[in-house]
């Protein structure tokens, strides 16, 4: 997660939050525009904006100081959970198609795997380690669809 950029929330990035939900910080108030309730020490929250439910639904307006204090709306205390802790992490995706692995093999069929070492295979034999390794979804159908999942892994590794 990156710390939080005022710049780069005013310009519309989201933000995340305490609780781990999105927020978006819409506006920042001048300071003639800042109400304060009563003559008490109350921090200026001049960053205003609205946050996401978990499910991405809209859920409610909210102010901030200038470093993501949060403001409660209804008691009027800091409310931590809804502090900005940082900015929303958005990932690349990237999808691929590989082979399946095996989900049923016949007794004495020839499976390849991906160990440390590359790639090898085995006789299959029901053995307590083959029921295993078929159960985990280790088992492949010919040397090049385990070969297609080790360059994955290779590619994922360098990035």
């Amino acid at each position: 997660m990156s710390k939080f950029d005022l710049a780069r929330a005013l310009a519309g990035e989201p933000v995340r939050l305490r609780n781990g939900c999105k927020a978006f910080v819409l506006h920042r108030l001048s300071s003639e525009e800042i109400y304060i309730l009563d003559d008490t020490f109350c921090p200026p929250y001049e960053l205003v904006g609205y946050r996401l439910a978990d499910d991405g639904q809209f859920e409610g307006t909210h102010c901030w100081t200038l470093n993501g204090q949060s403001y409660g709306e209804k008691s009027g205390d800091i409310e931590e959970c809804f502090e900005i802790v940082g900015m929303w992490d958005v990932y690349n995706t990237v999808r691929v198609e590989l082979p399946k692995p095996l989900d049923d093999v016949e007794l004495n069929q020839r499976v390849y795997f991906i160990t440390a070492k590359g790639i090898c295979s085995q006789v299959y034999q029901e053995t307590e380690s083959d029921l295993l390794m078929l159960e985990d979804a280790r088992f492949f159908a010919t040397r090049e669809d385990a070969q297609a999942w080790e360059d994955l892994a290779k590619r994922v590794r360098d990035m």
